[in-house]
C-alpha cells in the first residue's frame, strides 16, 4: 500500500510521470555491454522477408582465441617444429553446437612451422578424447602447412604425424591402428586440462 502511495505521488509531481519512469527502467535494467545477434533476413521469391540464421557476436573473440588455442609440442622426431591451434564454437542457431552423443562441436584451424622432414609424406592431424579412443582422422595438411576441420569431443588431445602416401586405411583405425608413421607434434585442449583430485593432487600439473 505504502509502495503505491508512493508511485501516485511521483505521477502527480511529474507531469510526465510514466515516460519518466520508462526511462528510468530502462536506465537500471538494460545491460551494459550486450551484444545483441545479428539476424539475416533475406527474402523469398514472393519478395517476402524470411528469418535467416542467427549469428552470434563474441564480446571479447581476441581473448577467448587465445585462451582456448592450442599450443601444440614437439617431440624427439622434430625438434624446432612449433604448431598452433585455433578452437571456437562451432556455428549454431540454438547457440551451442553439439554433436549427435551430445558432445561439443569445435571449429579447429591448424598451422604447423618448422617442419624438416621430407616432402613425399602426408602430414596427418588426428583427434582423440584423453583415453585415446575414438581416434578420428582430420585430415593432411596443405601445403602451406595448414587445415580446418571440425571436431566433435568435449576433451581432445591433437596429435601430427609423418604418413606414407596413400596408407591410410580406414579398416585399420577400428583396431586401434590408426596412424603408421611417426607423431611429431601433440597438443591437449583447455577443456582436457581440467581434473578432480580424487587421482592426484590439486597443485598437481599432470592432466587427466
Amino acid at each position: 500500500m505504502l509502495r503505491y502511495r508512493k508511485f501516485v505521488l511521483l505521477r502527480q509531481l511529474t507531469p510526465h510521470g510514466p515516460i519518466l519512469l520508462l526511462g528510468i527502467a530502462l536506465f537500471l535494467f538494460t545491460p551494459f555491454g550486450q551484444t545483441v545477434p545479428a539476424v539475416a533476413s533475406p527474402r523469398d521469391a514472393g519478395n517476402e522477408p524470411v528469418l535467416g540464421p542467427c549469428v552470434v557476436t563474441a564480446l571479447f573473440p581476441t581473448a577467448a582465441a587465445e585462451y582456448y588455442g592450442i599450443r601444440m609440442a614437439p617431440t624427439r622426431t622434430a625438434p624446432g617444429a612449433v604448431g598452433k591451434v585455433e578452437t571456437t564454437f562451432a556455428q549454431s542457431p540454438f547457440g551451442v553446437a553439439v554433436s549427435v552423443d551430445g558432445s561439443y562441436l569445435y571449429d579447429v584451424s591448424i598451422s604447423v612451422e618448422g617442419l624438416r622432414g621430407p616432402r613425399n609424406v602426408d602430414y596427418t592431424v588426428w583427434a582423440s578424447p584423453p583415453d585415446l579412443v575414438p581416434m578420428r582422422r582430420l585430415g593432411v595438411l596443405s601445403e602451406n602447412h595448414e587445415l580446418s576441420a571440425q571436431v566433435g569431443f568435449n576433451k581432445f588431445i591433437i596429435f601430427l604425424t609423418a604418413e606414407r602416401p596413400g596408407s591410410w586405411d580406414p579398416d585399420r583405425a577400428k583396431d586401434g591402428n590408426a596412424w603408421e608413421g611417426p607423431i611429431l607434434l601433440q597438443g591437449i585442449s583447455r577443456s582436457g586440462m581440467m581434473h578432480s583430485t580424487a587421482g592426484h593432487g590439486p597443485f598437481e600439473r599432470e592432466n587427466c
